[in-house]
């Protein structure tokens, strides 16, 4: 039974990946997000189907085209673990940043909760650092005195 279940849970994150980031086909999270869901991406909240679209809206906002690459998808219990490659154009505004028309690469990783079918919880952990230095709103000298 537990196999089946992580079956199915990878099958969600992968349509989730697929259909909605990858299609942009927005359906997908009132069919796979629950109502209840919680979604942490560093420090930032988003809770809900509504939530979960804001935080969607935002990234396809500032790059249309955001297309994302699954790299390993591993499932145990009710959680699926995704790591992933986000490559995308910045052509629109993100979080008040002005577009430069720069083709972006982020890496990341998924840990999502699965529970009757539906999104519970996500927690997105992608590195926000080079994301901002791409697009120009970090300068390149700040990440080397990080490292």
């Amino acid at each position: 039974m537990a196999t089946q279940s992580m079956k199915a849970n990878k099958e969600l994150a992968r349509r989730l990946n697929n259909k909605l980031w990858n299609d942009k086909d927005a359906s997908q999270i009132e069919e796979i997000v629950s109502k209840k869901c919680v979604l942490q991406v560093g420090d930032r909240e988003f809770r809900g189907q509504k939530g979960y679209r804001q935080f969607f809206g935002t990234y396809t906002g500032a790059f249309p085209n955001l297309s994302i690459q699954i790299n390993d998808l591993i499932a145990e219990n009710d959680y699926v673990v995704t790591s992933y490659t986000a490559r995308g154009q910045h052509t629109g505004q993100l979080m008040g940043i002005d577009p430069i028309g720069k083709q972006v690469k982020v890496n990341g990783v998924n840990i999502a909760r699965y529970q009757d079918g539906k999104l519970v919880e996500s927690q997105n952990l992608f590195n926000e650092m080079s994301l901002l230095q791409q697009v120009g709103a970090m300068p390149e000298s700040v990440l080397r005195k990080m490292a």
